[in-house]
């Protein structure tokens, strides 16, 4: 084990750190947070990597996985093709970008153009009905992998719905 690394004792719980983009405005965008699942409450919890200077505490959201409706991985290339295949809407498939579609697409203009080099990565997390949370993934982080898993298997998926 690392002098930097933190083993997470419960195997209940799995986490990735992420750069905090969009959703909420307990976070900055940029702020390194810690994103967990805790698979035996069923919640997805955000916290930020360092105290606030003002409270002294660290700052938390939790999120129950009844309220997510869905929660994927793109990469930027995909944010963009998947909006000029919906007529530049920020919607890929069911899921929502909110303001992460927004940027990246507005960053790309129009034409079909390929982004050179490192491609960033994000995580989109939709809940209740129109909700989004985004996360930047850094460069060489692949312990996300796990944390998606274990939310996507505890999403219920509608398979009957009322109009």
């Amino acid at each position: 084990m690392g002098l930097f690394s933190k083993k997470n004792k419960d195997d209940n719980v799995v986490s990735t750190q992420v750069k905090f983009f969009d959703g909420l405005d307990l976070f900055f965008k940029g702020e390194l947070v810690e994103l967990s699942y805790n698979k035996e409450e069923k919640k997805v919890i955000i916290e930020s990597k360092f105290k606030d200077k003002r409270t002294g505490e660290k700052k938390k959201a939790n999120l129950s996985v009844d309220k997510i409706k869905r929660a994927e991985f793109l990469n930027e290339q995909e944010i963009i093709e998947k909006q000029k295949s919906v007529g530049g809407r920020a919607v890929v498939g069911a899921l929502a970008l909110g303001p992460l579609g927004a940027v990246i697409g507005g960053m790309t203009g129009i034409g079909k153009k390929e982004k050179k080099g490192k491609l960033n990565q994000y995580i989109i997390i939709n809940y209740d009905e129109d909700k989004v949370l985004s996360f930047e993934l850094p460069p060489t982080n692949f312990s996300f992998i796990k944390v998606m898993n274990a939310i996507n298997n505890d999403i219920k998926v509608e398979s009957e719905i009322e109009l």
